[in-house]
C-alpha cells in the first residue's frame, strides 16, 4: 500500500463538497506500507446478529496483554441507545480497562471486585437520535495476565 497526499483548491461553486478545481501541490508519496496477514488469529463469538466478540487465540504469558475487540453492528430497524457487557476472567488474569474506537459512543467501566477479574462495561450512544445509516463500532477490552 502507498500513502500519499495532494492539495487542491476547492471550486468556488461548492466549498462544502471540496470539489477539486486547481491542483496546488502534486501527489506526494510519504510511505510504502506492506500489507500482511494478521499475526494473531481470532475466534468469532457471535452473541446475536448485532454483537460479536473477537477472542485472540494466541498463548498467554505472564505480564502479557491481550485485546478482545467487541464489534457492534447497528441495525437500521432496531435502535440501540445503550448496551452492557459483563466480563469475567479466570484467576491470575485481570481486566485492565476498556476503550472505544469511535466518537459516537461513550463507555463506563465498573470493576466489581478488588482482584479485577469481573467488570461491567456499558456503552452509551452520544446522540439522542440514532441515525439511519449502519454504524460499525468497536470497543477493546485490555486483559493482562499475572
Amino acid at each position: 500500500m502507498q500513502a500519499s497526499y495532494s492539495v487542491f483548491e476547492p471550486s468556488s461553486r461548492n466549498y462544502e463538497q471540496c470539489e477539486p478545481k486547481v491542483q496546488i501541490q502534486p501527489l506526494t508519496t510519504f510511505a510504502h506500507i506492506p500489507l500482511v496477514a494478521a499475526s494473531v488469529q481470532f475466534k468469532e463469538i457471535r452473541i446475536d446478529e448485532q454483537l460479536m466478540f473477537l477472542l485472540p487465540q494466541n498463548a498467554l504469558y505472564p505480564m502479557s496483554k491481550i485485546y478482545v475487540p467487541v464489534v457492534f453492528h447497528q441495525r437500521q430497524d432496531f435502535a440501540v441507545s445503550a448496551f452492557t457487557i459483563k466480563a469475567r476472567v479466570k484467576a491470575g488474569i485481570k481486566i485492565l480497562g476498556a476503550t472505544i474506537s469511535t466518537d459516537l459512543w461513550s463507555i463506563s467501566i465498573e470493576k466489581e471486585n478488588p482482584k479485577h477479574t469481573t467488570a461491567r462495561v456499558t456503552a452509551y450512544r452520544k446522540e439522542s437520535e440514532v441515525s439511519a445509516e449502519i454504524i460499525n463500532d468497536m470497543k477493546n477490552t485490555s486483559i493482562e495476565t499475572r
